[in-house]
């Protein structure tokens, strides 16, 4: 259940916008198969929120100094929740709303990410090199956004 006023509030109580989400809930929701082998995968509040394709829950997430700089290592769905899952090496949150979210909300998602001040590399590598996967919106957005940048 997507509940803003409850995520809001809860992160407002001084919980962690970084907390981790448990993958097998996720993957319920997402209406994947079971998570992967291996490895326990680290999944934040904010990635969860972006795989979900959820532009309400990334903006609290980010309002509330979630790390839009960090990196997912985990799987993406391709083509909606019945077409494969395929694993990618750690991206950038950006890189993976490009990847997983289609549609207007890709665009939305993208801006909320970039209020949060996403590095100016990640960002120019982006523009270059994951132009396949935006929105023209998208794209046109990334082609005009200029600042605020995260400091180094």
């Amino acid at each position: 259940r997507r509940d803003a006023t409850a995520l809001g509030a809860c992160l407002a109580a001084a919980a962690d916008p970084d907390a981790e989400v448990e993958p097998s809930q996720l993957w319920r929701q997402l209406r994947w198969e079971a998570p992967p082998e291996g490895p326990p995968l680290r999944i934040t509040l904010l990635v969860a929120c972006v795989l979900l394709q959820w532009p309400p829950g990334v903006e609290i997430c980010v309002r509330s100094g979630a790390d839009v700089n960090s990196t997912y290592a985990g799987p993406l769905c391709s083509g909606g929740a019945a077409a494969g899952v395929t694993a990618l090496p750690a991206q950038p949150v950006l890189r993976v709303a490009l990847a997983a979210v289609k549609g207007p909300a890709q665009s939305t998602i993208v801006q909320q990410l970039l209020d949060g001040r996403v590095r100016c590399k990640t960002v120019q590598n982006l523009r270059r090199k994951a132009r396949q996967d935006m929105e023209l919106v998208t794209a046109q957005l990334l082609d005009r956004f200029e600042v605020p940048f995260a400091e180094m």
